[in-house]
């Protein structure tokens, strides 16, 4: 029984030690994320926030539209900060039992407008994006529909995962 506990140590041991070793690709990368443009090599085109599926987006209108995410991003950011510490403060006030409903709408109405406010930059972001494409990219756009990835994905979750 001792030499299977021993056994059973080392094996957690050894597959642990694999696991924390594993490294991703050489150069550090691990692909791309908000407003970052790809990696060299990993895509041929990339484009930012759902643009990918207009593959005439010229070199021009793709640096543009990387800014204007970057400062999205950048706004994004605070205003969720900001978010986050009004829902703090909302669960703060339900846990005190001195507080009364009318301070906790408030604090609703608070948070709803943060919410609005973040809608409302998605909003400005698209508009301004729109801006920057051609008729024909537009009606490119339209074509897709709506949801993530192109329609041959549809229905199936991201990265091979379950239905």
């Amino acid at each position: 029984m001792k030499k299977v506990c021993i056994l059973t140590l080392v094996g957690f041991f050894l597959v642990f030690s694999m696991v924390a070793s594993a490294s991703g690709p050489e150069d550090g990368y691990a692909g791309p994320g908000p407003s970052k443009p790809p990696h060299a090599g990993t895509m041929k085109e990339a484009a930012p926030m759902g643009w990918a599926g207009i593959p005439s987006l010229s070199k021009e209108q793709m640096d543009k539209m990387w800014l204007l995410e970057d400062k999205f991003h950048s706004d994004a950011r605070t205003i969720g900060r900001e978010l986050v510490q009004k829902q703090m403060e909302m669960e703060a006030l339900y846990a005190d039992p001195k507080i009364t409903d009318a301070a906790i709408l408030a604090k609703q109405k608070e948070i709803t407008l943060t919410k609005q406010k973040l809608d409302d930059k998605i909003t400005q972001l698209r508009l301004t994006q729109r801006k920057i494409l051609r008729p024909e990219q537009l009606k490119e756009l339209g074509a897709r529909g709506f949801g993530f990835g192109h329609p041959e994905h549809c229905g199936r979750a991201p990265h091979g995962g379950r239905d």
